[in-house]
């Protein structure tokens, strides 16, 4: 499990991040919506270690970054958005590559089969920098969840791809919600009506609502998640 406790974050006088306090559990997809510039890349960065907050910790599984950072990050998975990897590398040795960094060899077969889900067996010999922009987003999702973390932090998983590789992506999203926490940051109305559980609202550095996405439209009597995000983040 995910804990985020207190998390603030201050850039000179500018504070992004006012105190945030999420829960993810395992076997629990929760998305995160918010406007650009609300602080949801930060937030991933600083849950991924990338930076470190003004104020406040993070725990997975009671094992505190803090405390023990190289135990904390083994148990982590960050697919972010960009795809720039190692170009110059074929997609086998990026993906050998990882399993070294992992030292993860006993994940071979996982590997085999991710790799064998989004369908890119056939691109292994390939140089990255000529992968198309869905088969690079797909390497970013493989090796991110090859040493099977306990928990999984997305950044627009599926922003950009065609339809049926965002079918894939999905697809593979929902197998591997009952082995860990997952955390996708997201602007996409078919990633949240199809994975989430909950659904947090990041606005001026705070969530302002966390609940079911069934419960926060019932509540704010609304029939679509465009008026639902124009009522949570705009009435005060």
């Amino acid at each position: 499990m995910l804990s985020i406790e207190n998390i603030h974050m201050n850039y000179e006088k500018n504070k992004i991040l006012r105190g945030i306090n999420l829960e993810i559990k395992k076997g629990e997809i929760i998305c995160l919506l918010g406007a650009n510039g609300q602080g949801k890349t930060t937030l991933l960065n600083i849950i991924s270690g990338i930076s470190i907050p003004t104020k406040g910790r993070l725990k997975i599984n009671n094992v505190y970054i803090d405390e023990n950072p190289q135990c904390y990050k083994s148990m982590l998975g960050y697919a972010t958005d960009d795809t720039k990897i190692l170009e110059y590398k074929t997609l086998n040795e990026y993906l050998q590559f990882i399993i070294s960094i992992y030292n993860c060899k006993e994940n071979i077969e996982n590997l085999k089969k991710y790799v064998d889900i989004l369908k890119l067996d056939e691109e292994r010999s390939k140089r990255i920098e000529i992968l198309s922009k869905g088969n690079r987003k797909k390497v970013v999702v493989v090796t991110s969840i090859l040493h099977e973390p306990n928990v999984l932090i997305m950044d627009e998983p599926i922003d950009g791809l065609d339809l049926d590789i965002q079918i894939e992506v999905i697809n593979l999203i929902k197998s591997l919600k009952e082995k860990m926490a997952i955390l996708i940051v997201t602007h996409s109305v078919s990633v949240i009506t199809e994975l989430a559980d909950k659904v947090a609202f990041l606005h001026n550095g705070i969530i302002k609502e966390f609940d079911t996405y069934d419960n926060l439209m019932k509540r704010y009597k609304v029939t679509s998640i465009y008026d639902l995000y124009r009522k949570v983040t705009y009435d005060e």
